[in-house]
């Protein structure tokens, strides 16, 4: 049997995901609000890879450059903000995962999530490893000298 999600809870996120964008987009964004708003973008990027359209793939590249361009903001002690292109672009994709909360049964939202998450996992297994490669390159050039 095909599970949809519970209106109650599809109503319940869509509303935060709403709030978190106004907030980011009024200046008053933290780096928990990009987090989201940047696990909610590749949610619908797993997504449409997966068959389930209706949006380019364009407007993600936007949205991404966008995160990026808030997130470097906001860790040089700028404010979390996203410019207008990545405001709309984001509302739109916003837009696109309330239709997808909707229409989308509980389990192909739950196969979405596990293959987000092994990305995820499989990013920070690379990034630790680089991270040790660069560590143990660092103490092989302070030896040399």
């Amino acid at each position: 049997m095909v599970r949809k999600l519970r209106r109650e809870d599809v109503d319940a996120m869509s509303l935060r995901f709403h709030l978190i964008l106004e907030a980011v987009v009024a200046g008053y964004g933290v780096i928990e609000h990009m987090q989201c708003l940047t696990e909610v973008l590749l949610l619908c990027t797993v997504l449409v890879e997966s068959g389930y359209g209706g949006t380019t793939l364009e407007i993600f590249s936007v949205m991404r450059r966008s995160a990026f361009q808030a997130i470097r903001n906001g860790m040089r002690g700028d404010k979390w903000y996203l410019d207008a292109r990545g405001a709309d672009a984001f509302a739109s994709i916003l837009t696109f995962y309330d239709r997808l909360m909707n229409t989308v049964s509980a389990t192909a939202f739950a196969t979405a999530i596990e293959r987000l998450e092994k990305l995820i996992n499989l990013s920070i297994q690379d990034q630790i490893r680089s991270g040790i490669h660069l560590r143990k390159n660092e103490e092989l050039n302070h030896e040399t000298k």
